[in-house]
């Protein structure tokens, strides 16, 4: 019998786990706060911004379950924060309009989603996840 034993996660990863969820149901409320009447960025960006908000989301329940799946639901989160990303700074015209600052909220976002990959890993290797 192959059995995979866990051990139990540190109180610190506890709390990063729901601060981590908390910051993602911020960016939910965020997609679901968009007036569809007055998007102008393509499908295809609110999709990636769907998918980034979503897939966190989900990571972070995943991580609290202590389940390994929240490494895949946040690389496809993070998949979803480069591609908007991608479109806002190359793609569009919102550093023109609004300047050098509005950089800063998008990178913090991109390195939280980077961090959290790292913690999960982390955590599968310290075997709290199962």
């Amino acid at each position: 019998m192959n059995e995979v034993t866990t051990t139990k996660p540190a109180t610190w990863f506890w709390v990063v786990a729901i601060l981590a969820l908390l910051w993602n149901l911020l960016g939910l409320i965020a997609y679901g706060m968009q007036d569809p009447m007055t998007l102008t960025s393509p499908v295809w960006v609110n999709a990636a911004f769907c998918l980034a908000v979503v897939a966190g989301t989900l990571g972070c329940i995943f991580l609290i379950l202590r389940n390994r799946l929240a490494i895949v639901l946040f690389i496809l989160s993070l998949i979803g924060i480069v591609t908007k990303d991608v479109y806002d700074f190359l793609m569009s015209d919102v550093l023109e309009v609004y300047g050098i600052v509005v950089i800063i909220l998008p990178c913090f976002v991109f390195v939280i989603g980077l961090l959290l990959i790292g913690l999960t890993r982390h955590a599968d290797q310290k075997n709290w996840l199962h």
